[in-house]
């Protein structure tokens, strides 16, 4: 007969130490990733710092470049809308390049006129205004409809130009410095595009103070225009 001898103590001591080794793993275990999350999350915020400082950075400096690239106004109300012609007052009579032309009802065809100290005191500027007229017309029955009214309409439109002028009077504005200049903006408004009647306007943009007077021609077409 063999007799198998158990030895409870040592069992449970094998027991133990299985268990206590687990513990320790464990607790070994949850220090790492206690000290991992604490790591991460300080490596985060310092991450969302240097975000913030960068975006600030950014920020400030956009703002200096604004600063530096921005062009101020020579004067008050010239970037309002852009001219369609500039013409330098260099000379007692001048002409626009091109006659006016008119896209929309009301629409101004506006020209800034630049004076400077060598501008003369008095200007005549000369440019030729556009219209449509009907070269040919049409008077007799209807085709579609031949016992109905006579019809009248133009076969053919054509464009006039007539001379125009505009005699600018400026001995009363005050005297420029070499290099410095004043703009005056005329505007040309037609109600209707394709006839011949026109307003104008006149502001002197570089002193808003000026006071301008105009008034049409006696002789030909055009306008006196004079500063006060």
């Amino acid at each position: 007969m063999v007799m198998l001898k158990f030895s409870p103590f040592k069992s449970d001591q094998s027991t133990m130490k299985r268990l206590n080794s687990r513990y320790f793993l464990t607790i070994v275990a949850m220090g790492f990733l206690s000290s991992l999350s604490l790591s991460y999350a300080q490596d985060t915020e310092a991450i969302n710092r240097e975000i913030l400082d960068g975006v600030k950075e950014v920020t400030t400096a956009n703002e200096e470049l604004k600063k530096i690239g921005k062009v101020e106004e020579r004067c008050p109300g010239c970037a309002e809308a852009a001219p369609k012609e500039t013409l330098v007052l260099d000379a007692e009579e001048m002409s626009l390049a091109h006659p006016p032309y008119y896209l929309k009802d009301k629409e101004p065809y506006i020209i800034y006129l630049k004076r400077t100290a060598k501008t003369p005191a008095s200007v005549d500027i000369k440019f030729k205004n556009g219209h449509r007229y009907c070269g040919k017309s049409y008077v007799g029955p209807n085709p579609w409809l031949p016992n109905g009214p006579l019809i009248i309409d133009c076969l053919v439109y054509l464009t006039r130009y007539e001379d125009q002028e505009i005699s600018l009077n400026m001995k009363n504005l005050r005297k420029l410095a070499e290099g410095e200049e004043e703009v005056i903006e005329v505007r040309l408004t037609k109600k209707d595009p394709n006839a011949s009647a026109y307003s104008m306007a006149v502001k002197n943009l570089s002193d808003v103070s000026t006071k301008e007077e105009l008034d049409k021609k006696f002789f030909g077409g055009g306008y006196n225009v004079s500063f006060k």
